[in-house]
């Protein structure tokens, strides 16, 4: 309840009375003690609200970091992205590149092993030993004809040393020769050695060594170049056995130069029988050896022979020797064109007994 106490005045100023007034005021009161609660409510309010905008101005601040961070790392994460695409095109040239490299190399491959192929084809296939040595003398390359020719087949051979190989070739003649080759002292060497093929056959082989040469430098190994030259040895002892016979045969035999009729060479029995030398007769025709025969008359004898026309010319004549006597001769004349230089051969035969025979009977 509230009391309120109130003096009253007279116009002359005086107090003449107290007015006391009584007022339940317990609403109001209550109201008033609601309000104050609300008040003190409202004020927590506003703090935890001003609180609460202050954490969230730190949020809105931490947000704004985390999205300037964000935005930071976008901006990172893009240049990666641009720099994984960069790279990413790199290695997709790069893997082009690596492809095309690839393919290349493969193709070259294809072309190398064709190459060897080819290669050992033509060493298979060539009738002579081929043999290449490194700069140890070791076997590097061995072709079928050294497999048929020693018994020795590649797989054996391949990495071992040459000079110590057990076959028919007698390899340590060949060692000095390696070796000048191999230095560089000679361009390279031949030679020909007696050999034993598998069988037990002699052979003889004409062995040629060069220089393994890379773009011309020192020589970084030797290629010897087998070859079994048996029927060539044969067939020149065979023209050197004939040549003996000739040599020696009491017949005259004359070699002349188809040009000139000059002679080039004779053998023992025409020497004897002329009583010139060889360097004499070289300065002379055959015609100037022969009674009343000109050069003119013989060529025109000998034209269908040089023509190859006939295959020889047999007439008779008179022959003259140093000394001045005479002799009837029997002369066969054959023109060998395939020779170098082509070569006119003259068998001369005495034919004096088979006169001095006809005259008797």
């Amino acid at each position: 309840m509230t009391i309120e106490v109130t003096p009253l005045f007279g116009r002359d100023g005086r107090q003449f009375a107290t007015l006391i007034g009584f007022a339940d005021t317990t609403r109001i009161f209550t109201l008033q003690q609601e309000l104050e609660a609300a008040q003190e409510s409202l004020e927590t309010t506003i703090e935890e609200l001003q609180s609460a905008n202050e954490e969230l101005e730190t949020t809105n601040e931490e947000l704004q970091s985390t999205n300037e961070e964000l935005e930071t790392t976008n901006e990172e994460l893009q240049s990666s992205n641009e720099e994984l695409e960069t790279m990413n095109e790199e290695l997709r040239s790069a893997n082009e590149e690596l492809k095309t490299t690839n393919e290349e190399l493969h193709r070259q491959h294809e072309e190398t092993a064709e190459y060897r192929r080819y290669s050992k084809s033509i060493l298979r296939s060539m009738d002579v030993g081929i043999m290449v040595l490194d700069q140890d003398l070791r076997v590097r390359s061995w072709n079928r004809w050294n497999e048929n020719a020693w018994g020795l087949r590649t797989e054996e051979v391949h990495g071992q040393e040459f000079l110590e190989l057990d076959m028919g070739l007698p390899v340590q003649r060949l060692r000095p020769e390696l070796l000048r080759v191999l230095a560089a002292e000679v361009p390279q060497a031949d030679l020909t050695v007696e050999a034993v093929e598998r069988r037990g056959r002699p052979i003889h082989c004409h062995v040629r060594i060069t220089p393994l040469l890379y773009d011309g430098r020192v020589p970084r190994g030797a290629v010897l170049i087998v070859e079994d030259v048996t029927e060539e040895a044969q067939a020149r002892e065979y023209t050197r056995y004939l040549g003996r016979i000739i040599g020696q045969s009491l017949n005259e035999v004359y070699f002349l130069d188809s040009a000139t009729l000059r002679f080039s060479l004779i053998n023992r029995g025409a020497e004897e029988k002329l009583g010139y030398s060889i360097t004499q007769l070289r300065q002379i025709a055959i015609t100037d050896l022969m009674r009343g025969v000109s050069q003119k008359a013989l060529r025109a004898l000998l034209a269908p022979v040089l023509a190859g026309e006939k295959p020889e010319v047999v007439f008779e004549t008179v022959m003259r020797s140093r000394d001045g006597r005479e002799y009837p001769a029997e002369i066969c004349m054959q023109y060998f064109v395939r020779e170098h230089p082509p070569i006119l051969v003259a068998m001369v035969h005495d034919i004096s007994d088979r006169r001095r025979l006809e005259a008797a009977q």
